[in-house]
């Protein structure tokens, strides 16, 4: 039997995401885009800063001035390397909903989303978006970071630290067998 199709998103419409634990946040539908040859109805959805520490209902979005997240992402290269660029939390999805994300509402993108709606696939920059696929159940962990930073960042740091050890152990880990798959592949 054929699974039903999802219902498409809609302009305006308010997703709650749950990305962690204790977590509750809110992502917004500020563009859509029709079918066409390459690509199925597509949506660009902004990610907000805004994050609940309870699981939340639409009346708790009435005073909330939405906006886009934008934060400092990190990047390492190598062990000890440390830089970041600025992100702005804007991505295009298939525009099928998840089923697993409720639509709480609906709000009128223009009032906080100004920037451009050309469909530019990239990094973010120079008014080009990332084609991000189908909408995750984790859609938008970026915020639940960027509160993080700000309200608990000992316990951020933490297991930010925990992270990047296991990160670079797992690396090594490949190397090491890697070079013993080489090694068995040479002729003695």
């Amino acid at each position: 039997m054929r699974n039903p199709k999802l219902p498409l998103l809609q302009l305006g419409d308010v997703i709650k995401t749950h990305p962690r634990e204790g977590h509750w946040g809110c992502a917004v539908v500020v563009w859509l885009r029709k079918r066409c040859p390459e690509f199925g109805h597509l949506c660009l959805i902004a990610i907000t800063p805004t994050i609940f520490r309870h699981d939340f209902v639409a009346d708790d979005l009435r005073d909330v001035a939405f906006s886009i997240l934008e934060y400092e992402q990190g990047i390492s290269l190598f062990p000890g390397d440390s830089r970041s660029r600025r992100v702005t939390c804007l991505g295009w999805y298939d525009a099928s909903s998840n089923p697993n994300l409720d639509v709480v509402g609906s709000v009128d993108p223009r009032k906080f989303f100004t920037g451009s709606t050309r469909f530019i696939i990239g990094d973010g920059t120079k008014k080009s978006w990332p084609l991000c696929g189908r909408i995750s159940s984790n859609l938008g962990s970026e915020a639940v970071f960027a509160w993080r930073t700000l309200h608990d960042p000992v316990l951020l740091a933490s297991d930010l630290e925990a992270a990047e050890a296991s990160h670079w152990a797992m690396m090594d880990s490949l190397k090491q067998e890697a070079r013993a798959k080489r090694n068995a592949r040479q002729p003695n």
